[in-house]
């Protein structure tokens, strides 16, 4: 159940490293079959108990991937990435949990449809344990690899972080890379928290997410969460960082560094609707759909969560001979996702 349970834990936090695109194919095309991008991220959460709470438990998890554009036409794309993730968990008083880490790695394959930019089919592989499955939950969805680089300045879009859906404000700017400077579309927001569960109140985050501006590529992500209450404290951050990418080179235009598009091969035929999003879209349908992208995972979870909560209980109750209020604190994320609002 523990190894399950932290799984689940890892799948959860690999859904924050990605962001919805509503945009549509251009004619001069900048992704070409054979891009490949390389990043890290990373996020750490501290809970510190007060009163009868008394204690802490940290979270700590390390991701570093590379991404390649393996199979590309004018209707559809296939990404695979490959991902490294570490994961510690320890606490102390309440939240006593020896220090515990574990090491995974993740293939997936991924088809998105260009023109709705939705997700056709998706493969997820654990090389650590050999097991592979389709991903069916993700089919039809939102791809969530670029944005929109049609978003103009002072723009709102809703935007889901590490505490849930936020609006966002956008932005141009620009920011080093490589040593050298490359134009960003910047998603920023500043303000009240998502509910922590546990803590049973809103705290205070801030966000900000750039984007590579002519082809909406995630460049980095900042994000700071900080809530208290009457059981105590907790700070949760996370970071992206883009590492590299074929797709341009430092000090010169992304123009200038395409290369030739092979000729693709058709994936296995599927069925998707079409989930495009279009400017001054609020279509409650589309909310539902990036809603359930997160909560998906998060339900499952808190499911095995709940399992572990109650096997800890009966285990205390036998021991002491009444009952516990134990309960692990969870991360509680949900999956980044936008639309334009």
């Amino acid at each position: 159940m523990r190894h399950t349970s932290t799984f689940m834990l890892v799948i959860l936090f690999l859904s924050l490293n990605i962001t919805l695109t509503t945009a549509a194919t251009t004619p001069n095309d900048i992704l070409v079959q054979g891009t490949v991008w390389t990043y890290h991220a990373s996020t750490k959460d501290e809970l510190q108990g007060t009163g009868r709470y008394e204690g802490n438990f940290t979270t700590l998890i390390i991701v570093s991937g590379r991404a390649t554009i393996t199979n590309l036409s004018s209707s559809f794309l296939t990404v695979e990435k490959r991902e490294e993730i570490d994961l510690s968990v320890s606490g102390s008083g309440y939240y006593k949990q020896e220090m515990r880490s574990e090491h995974y790695r993740f293939t997936t394959k991924s088809t998105i449809d260009r023109n709705a930019f939705t997700y056709m089919s998706r493969r997820v592989k654990d090389e650590v344990n050999d097991r592979e499955s389709e991903d069916n939950s993700t089919r039809g969805m939102p791809a969530t690899e670029f944005i929109s680089t049609s978003l103009m300045e002072g723009q709102r879009v809703s935007y889901y972080a590490i505490d849930g859906k936020v609006a966002c404000s956008v932005s141009y700017g620009e920011m080093p890379f490589q040593s050298a400077s490359i134009p960003v579309i910047v998603l920023s927001y500043s303000g009240y928290s998502g509910r922590d569960v546990w803590l049973e109140t809103n705290g205070t985050a801030e966000h900000s997410f750039a984007f590579e501006r002519t082809t909406g590529l995630l460049v980095s992500a900042l994000s700071s969460v900080h809530t208290t209450s009457e059981k105590g404290t907790r700070s949760t951050t996370y970071s992206y960082a883009l590492d590299s990418t074929s797709l341009w080179v430092a000090g010169q235009s992304v123009e200038s560094t395409q290369t030739q598009t092979l000729p693709p091969e058709m994936p296995e035929a599927t069925t998707s609707p079409s989930q495009a999003v279009t400017d001054g879209s609020t279509t409650e349908h589309t909310i539902s759909i990036l809603v359930a992208f997160g909560i998906a995972a998060v339900a499952s979870y808190a499911l095995l969560r709940k399992k572990a909560v109650a096997n800890d209980l009966d285990r205390l109750t036998k021991k002491k001979g009444g009952s516990s209020g134990l309960l692990r604190p969870s991360l509680g994320c949900r999956s980044p996702s936008l639309q334009v609002i």
